[in-house]
């Protein structure tokens, strides 16, 4: 699992107590370049008994084709790929359900979030149950089929945050230099 904002951690936390004893394991990635003093304090404010990695750099996204969040991937015992990326159970009632004022999402949207929550929670719980024999296990050529390179638009979109983020990185790492990139403490001797 990765990109688990932080109201989907509780989630998490749940089906990892329940389905634990089958061998299956939640490994939640939070992809924020803001590292642990960003994503730290979600984390930690759940308390999960599972574990929690940040992922500043946004490689797993990359290697895993995640573009938005929750995205999961299910990987069975032998690290094979048995769902590639794909929506962890999140819907798209935000975009058509919630109030851009006050955030609050219909009634008919929340129904629609839970609906499609629950289906992807027992689809996993389905899976845990039956491994390679339940409906929502995928064959290799049925992930390969599923599984697609990103868009000429993602790849220009993923172009544009390693530029960015190299950039802050380096800006980050000569703080002590103005915009013009002389020492600031020269720029102040010099102008005495």
């Amino acid at each position: 699992m990765t990109g688990s904002g932080r109201f989907d951690l509780p989630v998490w936390q749940g089906l990892y107590e329940e389905l634990k004893d089958r061998r299956f394991v939640v490994l939640a990635v939070a992809l924020d370049s803001g590292g642990t003093a960003s994503a730290g304090q979600w984390i930690l404010a759940a308390k999960p008994t599972y574990p929690c990695l940040i992922d500043e750099r946004h490689v797993v996204a990359e290697l895993y084709g995640m573009v938005n969040v929750p995205s999961a991937v299910w990987i069975d015992e032998a690290g094979r790929i048995v769902r590639p990326t794909e929506v962890a159970g999140a819907s798209d009632a935000f975009r058509t359900q919630m109030d851009r004022k006050t955030k609050q999402m219909s009634a008919e949207g929340t129904a629609d979030r839970q609906r499609t929550r629950t289906a992807y929670l027992n689809a996993l719980r389905d899976w845990t149950a039956k491994g390679a024999e339940s409906t929502f296990a995928l064959s290799g050529d049925q992930v390969c089929r599923r599984s697609s390179g990103p868009s000429a638009e993602h790849a220009l979109a993923a172009a544009h945050f390693r530029l960015g983020q190299y950039l802050h990185l380096s800006f980050a790492k000569t703080s002590s230099h103005s915009v013009d990139g002389r020492p600031a403490l020269s720029r102040q001797a010099k102008e005495r």
